[in-house]
């Protein structure tokens, strides 16, 4: 067989992945951003509502509660949700997504004559599905629908912190 018969099937799984990752997030952890540094008390307050907005609801947290001067973790619950056209089309037959913000205290104060401290947000939204008649959850590279999906709920986010921050 010659070169170029061995590279065909690693050609197309090539292109089958850029074309469902869009081009853009090609893991399959899921969609993960850094969002600078924030203040907990905006973290927090900015977090709690879209998470209200789009229906998720909060698993496990860390660092929220009280005068606590670490860092802060918040991950949501599974929320099934309608496979995208593409997924569909992929097989996939359920899917599910949560968000999880995670925000490590900083040196940076929020300026000389306040002891706030700041963070350090990073934001991950992970999803999983179930192909066929396989009842196991899986993580997939985002097809471009759902590589949109979750940049449209970052960017939220991240307006949403920019505001409470005076941006």
């Amino acid at each position: 067989m010659n070169s170029a018969m061995r590279l065909f099937p690693v050609i197309i799984i090539g292109l089958f992945f850029t074309y469902c990752s869009g081009g853009t997030t090609k893991s399959i952890r899921g969609f993960r951003k850094n969002m600078g540094d924030h203040l907990r008390d905006d973290i927090i307050d900015q977090s709690t509502k879209l998470f209200f907005k789009h229906g998720f609801e909060v698993e496990r947290q860390e660092g929220v509660e009280g005068e606590t001067s670490g860092d802060v973790f918040i991950e949501t619950k599974w929320k099934d949700r309608l496979p995208f056209d593409e997924e569909k089309a992929d097989g996939i037959v359920a899917a599910r997504t949560k968000i999880i913000i995670r925000a490590r205290i900083t040196q940076k104060a929020l300026n000389f004559t306040s002891n706030q401290r700041m963070f350090k947000v990073s934001y991950t939204m992970e999803n999983e599905f179930m192909v066929g008649l396989d009842r196991e959850w899986v993580r997939r590279p985002l097809c471009s629908r759902l590589d949109a999906y979750c940049r449209r709920v970052y960017d939220e986010y991240k307006s949403q912190l920019r505001f409470a921050k005076g941006d």
